[in-house]
């Protein structure tokens, strides 16, 4: 297995936000940044994406498929997001059943999203796919990373290349840890789990407790994310996705910039609401223009 923090691609790159199963959004992209529907770009230009490329949308096995074949092509490159993550723990969620071959309903409107669904063999070609993702990608003025760029965790992945083993390496000394920690409660004992632990960090990110108890999912939780991006001082450029921020902008240093624009908000929202490819929108950022395209066409320039 390749190791899980690689060198990311020099020259002109295109860092594509999280696509969540929604090919058609992926390829009106890629088409106003210029690319051919084979994947090429007439400038040399190549795509970085940042992960979660499937879950929600109607077809992830044909957006996982198109990336696999720009990896292969050596025109692209990616990283493991967290629900890449599930799939290869064999963990069920309300928004993975197309993996399992189950159909998924809407929570607002309790209809079926019709979405392509998994058989064996493809789970299997999945499941190998996901395994040859590196968890960061970086350079010296640049880095990628899914969810949180946090350099301890980066140093402890980078030697490291079974992110199974990797993942179930630190949740086995966390359990011994807690072992003895007859005191915490059980958000307490998650908040270890996932700060902890490399894996989910890189690929979900820090929690920290939450001001009031809230619910999602069906679920009632203690624990809400970090905006680490806040604290973030480097030099490099860090782009992640995962957190579905306004327009991209981090609120706080203005080198850490998120591209998750909400796409699958199109297919699967959390709460009654606009799902309009207006307001829901896949977006990649050019670098070093550092200018937003959207699926749409439109172009907004950050302000640095």
């Amino acid at each position: 297995m390749p190791p899980l923090v690689q060198k990311l691609f020099g020259g002109s790159i295109d860092v594509v936000g999280d696509v969540h199963g929604d090919i058609e959004a992926l390829m009106n992209l890629l088409n106003h940044l210029g690319y051919a529907r084979s994947g090429f770009h007439p400038d040399g230009r190549r795509v970085i994406f940042l992960g979660d490329l499937v879950d929600r949308g109607p077809d992830s096995i044909a957006v996982v498929r198109f990336v696999k074949t720009m990896i292969d092509a050596g025109t692209a490159q990616c990283v493991l997001g967290n629900h890449e993550l599930n799939i290869l723990l064999n963990k069920k969620k309300i928004d993975n059943g197309w993996f399992f071959g189950e159909e998924f309903r809407d929570q607002e409107t309790d209809k079926v999203v019709k979405q392509e669904l998994a058989d064996e063999s493809i789970r299997h070609e999945i499941c190998h796919f996901g395994l040859e993702l590196p968890l960061v990608l970086q350079r010296e003025d640049v880095r990628v990373v899914h969810a949180c760029w946090q350099p301890e965790m980066v140093a402890m992945a980078s030697e490291a290349r079974d992110v199974i083993a990797f993942y179930q390496q630190h949740r086995y000394s966390i359990d011994l840890g807690l072992a003895i920690r007859s005191d915490l409660n059980v958000w307490q004992r998650q908040q270890r789990h996932q700060n902890l632990n490399p894996v989910k960090v890189l690929t979900s990110g820090l929690e920290v407790p939450a001001k009031h108890p809230y619910e999602a999912n069906g679920e009632r939780l203690y624990l809400e994310r970090y905006p680490w991006w806040m604290d973030y001082q480097d030099d490099e450029f860090c782009f992640f996705g995962h957190y579905r921020l306004p327009w991209g902008q981090s609120r706080g240093s203005t080198r850490a910039v998120c591209i998750d624009f909400g796409v699958a908000q199109r297919w699967v929202p959390k709460q009654p609401g606009d799902r309009s490819p207006d307001k829901w929108r896949l977006a990649a950022i050019q670098y070093p223009e550092l200018q937003f395209v959207f699926d749409n066409g439109d172009v907004e320039k950050i302000a640095m």
